[in-house]
Parts: structure tokens; C-alpha cells; sequence
């Protein structure tokens, strides 16, 4: 397999389990991230204090959760109003995380040969309150993919990058219903050679979240990627189940389904499925210093199993592992052969990695 030199660029799976997000796929929708559950202790007592939440009980306290006394700041405010709503609405995820992770060998359905892969993640997700009531939210999005191609005639072996920006701002319009939206310019390429239309994307979503009691949270939106070929465009539909303090339900069809639980405040263990996805641009070597360009496009279902440590308040690490079970490949291959196309063989994937809250 060749060797390709990382760049790092700035940017950020249809499910269901009776029972997160995700990685080369089109950037997870932006979800809300003022997850960092770190822990808050009384000065006076030394114990574990609490913003109310039976997530946050079974975990640490996230910082807008933990509203000071007379805070009168747009965060303090931010914090007393909507804070508890912020840390159970979804699964602990830091702001900022880092992966590697490995596919092993799958074949297409009616092809010849087979490929694998070797990937390196980074994502931020961060949020700024500028009123009692709403929230801007920022973050950047970066996945390198180097496939080995194992006699799958007419496909080389390439290194496909996505960068991608998240801009977006959400809204509480009362204490139990919130409406969000993100915009994520970006790109999904080769980066070889000279950068056109099709190697920009500009994805997003719009995400309404409303809480019919303190452990119910539905969810109602529409989503623009590329996880799905014919379409950009399809319906999000989900909901969030706080069972106890150490047991939650977390469902974004059709992109994932989870269950998590927490044995202890520092440990959380997860279980669930995930459909990833999204069409890169990238050139085919044919010779004489020529290029063609064509598609690549993904698309992987996977379960899992996933175990996160949290070390301190702000650190964690992280170590997800399952198996790809369905999904396409379409690859684009030099004219006038057909693309490389067909359902992709069952395969294990596993992931390691660390995040940081803040």
C-alpha cells in the first residue's frame, strides 16, 4: 500500500433498533454538543454536586448545567434556563476528538478482488451563547481514508480526504422546544490535482427537539449529504430516552440507533448501529501524465460496541470496534470500463481514539 502524506485540514448511518455521530462518511449531522459533564464539587462539603439531571447524576455535570448563584452573564443566564435541557438531550460527546481507525478486507458483490483501509479522523463541535435563549455553534470536521486495493482490477489504491466547516445557531422558543440549523461547506476529495465543483459540498440539517417530560426529548428534521446515491436530501426522525441515571436511548433515524450505559461515572459503555456515507472526487492515473475523473462513492452500515473513559474532567479515550455489515460501494474506473459497483461484503472495522471537553 502506498504511503500518502496527511494534510490536516479544517473540518466535521436508515437505522433502527428496538433497543452515535461515525467515519469516510458525509460529516455526522451537527448535533449539540455542550456535553463535557465535568464534575462540579461543593466548597464546602467536598461532594459531587448536580444541575438535576439523571444523565448528569450517573456521569459528571456539564459546565452550562452548573449555573452560578447570581450569574446574571448571557451564559449564566443560558445555563439556569436551558441547561439541564443541553445534557440530556444527547450522549457524551467531547468537544474535541481524534481517531484512527482500520476496515479489513471486503470484496464487492460480482466483482473481482477486494480492498481495506486505514483512516484518521479529527472533529471539533463547540457552542457560544449570545442570549438566555440561543446558541451559535462552530466546528470543523477531518477524515483521511488510504484504500489498498487487492486485485480489484481497473481501481487503484487511493487516499480519499474530507474537510469540512459547521456553522449553525439553535434557538429555544420555549423552555421545551428548540430548533437548530447547520451549514457545512466543505469537501470530499482526492486533493490531487486542481480542485473544481465537484470536490465542494455544502451539506446541513435542521433539527427540532421538543421535551414532552424531564426523560423524553423527540426529534423532527430534514438532512443534506451524500450518505444516499439519488438523493441528497431525506427526512430525520429520532428520540431520546433517559430510562434512569445510568441508562439512556439515543435514535437519529435513519443515521443511528444506541443504547449506553453507566456503570460507573467514569465509564460508559455503548452498543449500536450506524449508516455512514458521502461521494468523493478523485482522478484515475491513465497514463502519459494523463488524469480522468470519476466518483467514489460510500456507504457502510455498521454495529458496534463502544467503551469511553473519562480520565479527568476534560480528557477521555475511546475504543469502538464492530463489524460492517451491509452497504454499496460505486467507484468510478477509467472509461470505458463500468464502475467498480456492488453491496460490500461483511467486515470488521475498529476505532481508538481521545477527545477533550471544554
Amino acid at each position: 500500500m502506498r504511503t500518502s502524506s496527511i494534510s490536516i485540514l479544517s473540518s466535521g448511518a436508515f437505522v433502527a433498533l428496538a433497543s452515535t455521530a461515525v467515519f469516510a462518511q458525509s460529516p455526522e449531522p451537527a448535533a449539540p454538543v455542550l456535553q463535557d459533564l465535568r464534575t462540579a464539587v461543593d466548597s464546602d462539603s467536598g461532594e459531587l454536586t448536580t444541575a438535576g439531571s439523571p444523565w448528569a447524576r450517573a456521569a459528571h455535570v456539564d459546565r452550562f448545567a452548573m449555573p452560578q448563584e447570581d450569574d446574571y452573564s448571557v451564559e449564566g443566564m443560558f445555563s439556569e434556563l436551558h441547561g439541564k435541557y443541553m445534557v440530556d438531550r444527547k450522549p457524551f460527546d467531547p468537544n474535541f476528538r481524534i481517531w484512527g481507525g482500520y476496515q479489513g478486507k471486503a470484496g464487492l458483490s460480482g466483482e473481482n478482488g477486494k480492498f481495506e483501509f486505514y483512516e484518521l479522523g479529527a472533529k471539533l463541535d463547540a457552542e457560544l451563547p449570545v442570549d438566555p435563549d440561543t446558541f451559535l455553534t462552530y466546528g470543523a470536521y477531518f477524515t483521511m481514508r488510504d484504500y489498498d486495493m487487492d486485485q480489484a482490477t481497473g481501481v487503484q489504491d487511493t487516499t480519499l480526504y474530507q474537510t469540512f466547516l459547521t456553522l449553525g445557531i439553535g434557538h429555544f422558543f420555549n423552555e421545551d422546544f428548540l430548533v437548530e440549523a447547520h451549514f457545512q461547506p466543505g469537501f470530499a476529495s482526492d486533493f490531487e490535482g486542481t480542485l473544481n465543483r465537484d470536490d465542494w459540498k455544502f451539506f446541513g440539517d435542521v433539527l427540532a427537539t421538543y421535551r414532552t417530560n424531564e426523560q423524553l426529548y423527540w426529534k423532527l428534521g430534514v438532512r443534506v449529504d451524500e450518505v444516499f446515491e439519488g438523493t441528497m436530501v431525506y427526512p430525520l426522525f429520532g428520540v431520546s430516552f433517559l430510562v434512569d441515571e445510568s441508562f439512556r436511548v439515543d435514535i437519529l433515524a435513519p443515521r443511528f440507533a444506541e443504547i449506553a450505559w453507566l456503570p460507573d461515572p467514569a465509564l460508559i459503555l455503548k452498543a449500536g448501529v450506524s449508516l455512514q456515507g458521502n461521494e468523493y472526487h478523485y482522478r484515475i492515473d491513465v497514463g502519459n501524465n494523463n488524469d480522468e475523473e470519476a466518483d467514489w462513492r460510500t456507504q457502510e452500515f455498521r454495529i458496534y460496541g463502544d467503551v469511553a473513559w473519562r480520565l479527568t474532567d476534560q480528557v477521555s479515550l475511546g475504543v469502538r470496534a464492530g463489524a460492517t455489515l451491509a452497504g454499496k460501494y460505486d467507484i468510478g474506473r477509467a472509461s470505458p470500463a463500468e464502475a467498480y459497483a456492488g453491496q460490500i461484503d461483511p467486515a470488521f472495522f475498529g476505532e481508538v481514539g481521545g477527545g477533550f471537553s471544554f
